[in-house]
């Protein structure tokens, strides 16, 4: 009937058009309502964060540099060893000594030998003025200067008034025992190798900040990383556990299936948690060794880094390695420099052992 009625209708519409009867099929369709205009607006460029700092692995090196307490703390050794060199090649200078004295003294007459009728009274005006000074032979020597006004009312002193003056020189110069070496030179030579040995040392401070710069700043690289993968992880198994219940409506899955993608969807979102806290720590790590502790904005400060790994293989001389490690490797350096310390201590213990003869 229903096919009837179709052809029914096809066969009066060819009728009517060979008839000659204009034939129109209009069809209206629904108005659409007009789209909102909105007025525009300028474009908000986004404002940067300040409590976000991003860097680049260089430019973290650089800030802990700066700023690391480590390094601070290690370029005073070089500064205390040259004043131990200070002190040390002070001992060589000269010193310079000056010295005034004033003694009265009155004494009632005992007696017609006592020289005066009533009392007799001395005064003494003296001064001493000496240069001293140990040279780097072992020697020393000495010039003094001395001078004394004496005044007095005794009638036994040949003149009321007498000026005194003596010049004295002395010169000390050991011939065997510290000829070579002595207790100065040795703590000089001992002190030099013990500031070449602050100067290896601050490049190794500088060496190892900078290695654990760069694996920190790496090691926050990756957890970044990780947290988008264990991001999309959690975002497959949410998809999962829906695709799961899709067919466990539709009957084509045991309802056990969502059981065993919930599970999977707590896993991975424990795994974000994790994720979130070892950025928290890598960027606590990297904060401590660029940034100043005593900045207001130390704790509160984000770090975004902005490099991306990569990869170059280099090929490796294991003969040139391991001399090039010999060479400057900075704890064989040091050891180096110890054991010719010892050896100046050595050196010097066994002058002690020399007779001491002194011209």
């Amino acid at each position: 009937m229903r096919t009837s009625a179709i052809r029914a209708g096809i066969l009066a519409a060819v009728a009517l058009a060979a008839s000659g009867m204009p034939v129109s099929v209009s069809a209206q369709a629904p108005a659409l309502p007009a789209p909102s205009r909105t007025p525009l607006t300028a474009v908000q460029t986004p404002v940067p964060d300040p409590q976000l700092r991003r860097l680049t692995a260089d430019d973290a090196v650089r800030l802990a540099m700066e700023n690391n307490l480590g390094l601070q703390v290690a370029r005073f050794t070089p500064q205390l060893q040259d004043l131990s060199l200070a002190v040390t090649r002070a001992t060589w200078a000269p010193a310079l000594t000056t010295r005034f004295s004033q003694n009265g003294n009155n004494q009632p007459s005992t007696g017609f030998l006592s020289g005066s009728s009533t009392s007799t009274h001395s005064n003494q005006f003296a001064n001493n003025v000496s240069v001293e000074q140990t040279v780097k032979t072992g020697g020393s020597y000495s010039v003094g200067w001395d001078s004394a006004r004496v005044t007095t009312n005794s009638i036994l002193s040949s003149y009321p008034t007498q000026l005194n003056s003596s010049l004295a020189l002395s010169l000390a110069q050991p011939l065997v025992r510290n000829f070579k070496v002595d207790a100065t030179r040795n703590q000089l030579y001992v002190t030099q190798k013990n500031r070449e040995i602050a100067d290896v040392q601050l490049q190794q401070q500088v060496v190892v900040t900078t290695r654990s710069v760069r694996n920190a700043y790496w090691d926050l690289a990756y957890a970044r990383a990780s947290l988008q993968v264990a991001q999309q992880a959690l975002d497959l198994a949410n998809e999962s556990l829906r695709d799961t219940r899709t067919r466990v409506e539709i009957g084509t899955t045991p309802p056990i299936d969502v059981t065993e993608a919930q599970a999977e969807v707590a896993n991975r979102e424990e795994a974000v948690i994790v994720a979130e806290a070892q950025i928290g720590t890598a960027e606590d790590t990297l904060r401590t060794l660029v940034y100043n502790p005593n900045s207001p904005d130390f704790w509160t400060l984000h770090i975004e880094t902005t490099d991306a790994p990569v990869f170059n293989p280099t090929p490796v001389d294991v003969d040139s390695v391991v001399r090039n490690a010999l060479d400057k490797r900075s704890d064989l350096v040091q050891s180096k420099k110890s054991l010719e310390a010892n050896d100046l201590n050595l050196k010097y213990l066994k002058n002690q052992t020399l007779p001491d003869v002194r011209a």
